[in-house]
């Protein structure tokens, strides 16, 4: 029997995660906001109420290399609500 370990890791953060406009060296994120459903890998599926955003694998990675936080590889998803308060990175681990 395969047991899975999907880690979530929630972090405070007091910067505005939609104000990367205003950041020229800010990545383009492909983000899906609600309200709907986004794929957390093969693994899971994640309802997005209304006011909260989703990126996937690409995103979550290109927005944590900018944010200077180190990357495990196994990022799966990255969720947060559009005021940027704080966010959640979903990540997969076989163990």
């Amino acid at each position: 029997m395969k047991l899975y370990h999907l880690t979530l890791t929630i972090l405070l953060v007091t910067t505005n995660l939609l104000a990367q406009q205003d950041d020229t060296d800010a990545p383009t994120i492909d983000w899906q906001t609600g309200p709907g459903t986004a794929n957390i890998g093969k693994m899971a599926e994640i309802k997005i109420p209304e006011g909260y955003l989703f990126t996937g694998v690409e995103g979550t990675r290109m927005l944590m290399e900018h944010m200077q936080n180190p990357l495990s590889g196994t990022e799966l998803g990255f969720y947060a609500p559009e005021n940027g308060s704080w966010f959640v990175v979903f990540e997969f681990d076989p163990i």
